[in-house]
């Protein structure tokens, strides 16, 4: 699978969490971080960080988060716990 990083409003995870959260992309355009904020998202990963992502998006009005992932629910890694 071949991931389009640089076209317009495709992120790596980093890249998203880094410019939402390090560099204030939730406050554009009053900040300098230029950052797409689109309505409909799709996350690629089932991971902690693809969570992340997911909920940044919808926390900055996203109507929809689609998250993409190639295991089943069931098949999914679970959270660490602690003993």
């Amino acid at each position: 699978m071949t991931f389009r990083e640089n076209l317009n409003g495709v992120y790596s995870a980093n890249e998203y969490l880094t410019r939402m959260n390090l560099m204030k992309g939730y406050r554009f355009p009053e900040t300098r971080t230029p950052i797409h904020q689109h309505q409909k998202v799709a996350v690629v990963g089932g991971g902690n960080v693809a969570m992340d992502c997911a909920r940044t998006a919808l926390r900055l009005g996203a109507r929809e988060v689609h998250i993409v992932y190639r295991r089943s629910r069931q098949e999914t890694a679970r959270p660490a716990r602690g003993s």
